[in-house]
């Protein structure tokens, strides 16, 4: 943290982090698993990959819902830097504005 004497009431902060997580599970989105069965649909696989529900009574054509399951990703990572700042100021009778 960063606090310099000639400017009271700011202080900034900045941080690096590089996590890596081995052995990770986490289950995929709705999305990605429509996207990924889109993207890789073949002439045989299309018709058991994506199926186009039928019309209720309505005339709409309600796709209900996508099944997610865990699977083994095995490797997690991500990096990158996080900054942070704040400003005080006292504002006499209107009381202080913070600004972050």
């Amino acid at each position: 943290m960063f606090q310099p004497t000639f400017l009271p009431s700011f202080y900034t902060s900045i941080d690096y982090y590089d996590i890596r997580i081995t052995g990770a599970i986490e289950a995929q989105s709705g999305v990605s698993i429509i996207l990924n069965c889109a993207l890789t649909a073949t002439r045989q696989t299309a018709p058991t990959s994506i199926a186009i529900p039928p019309m209720d009574r309505y005339g709409s054509r309600n796709a209900g819902f996508v099944t997610t399951s865990s699977q083994n990703t095995g490797v997690l990572e991500t990096k990158g830097v996080d900054v942070s700042m704040h400003y005080g100021l006292n504002m006499n009778e209107l009381g202080k504005l913070a600004l972050t």
